[in-house]
């Protein structure tokens, strides 16, 4: 069993380096720097739109209405009620303020909802436009890192981004895998990675505990 996980870790590392290499570092950071730029923009610009999309659609009302009459599909039948004497005189105000109160929660509810999922919605429609315009990048830098001398540096430059990637992924599945011994308790785990060479060697020196720890 120790073999197979060895067998894995080595998978991580070569099929890592490998699409790194083929991709380029240039590539890489480009792709990296397109999707943070995504991100950031679409947390800058997504409530000045949404609200430009509320105060001139109506978007967000027809989303309320949807949303009310999906909160009052209550049947109302057999609702017909004779208040007689005091207590039920009071009583009916009691049922009317708990209706009042329970239709103002609702379309507080409604309302508070409309607005997050438009939005979500333009979250989402902003991160994808940013992402697809700064993907043209892509290309250009295609372009550039064809050049004889760039292009071998961006290909070492992959190889070593590829290791840095499969070193950080082995070291979060096994700060994990340590994490559910310590839990858990199970020393067949602990068994089957002192069995392994490769593994044993990441487990005992793993960057990420020893910076937790």
């Amino acid at each position: 069993m120790g073999i197979i996980l060895d067998v894995i870790v080595i998978a991580i590392f070569a099929l890592n380096i490998f699409i790194c290499y083929k991709k380029g570092l240039v590539r890489l950071a480009v792709g990296l720097i397109a999707v943070l730029t995504a991100i950031v923009l679409s947390i800058i610009l997504y409530k000045p739109i949404s609200n430009l999309v509320i105060k001139n659609t109506g978007l967000d009302k027809k989303i309320e209405n949807v949303i009310i009459e999906n909160f009052s599909a209550e049947t109302k039948d057999g609702q017909e009620v004779k208040y007689v004497g005091l207590i039920d005189y009071l009583q009916k105000y009691v049922d009317d303020a708990v209706t009042k109160t329970q239709n103002e929660i609702v379309y507080e509810t409604a309302n508070t909802l409309a607005v997050k999922v438009i939005n979500v919605v333009v979250f989402l429609i902003i991160f994808i436009i940013v992402r697809v315009v700064l993907q043209l990048l892509t290309f250009v830098s295609d372009i550039i890192t064809s050049l004889p001398i760039i292009k071998q540096c961006n290909e070492v430059g992959g190889v070593l981004y590829g290791v840095i990637k499969a070193l950080l992924i082995i070291y979060v599945i096994l700060s994990i895998v340590f994490f559910v011994i310590f839990i858990t308790g199970k020393s067949s785990i602990s068994d089957i990675i002192s069995s392994s060479y490769i593994t044993k060697f990441f487990y005992e020196n793993n960057i990420l505990l020893k910076l937790i720890f």
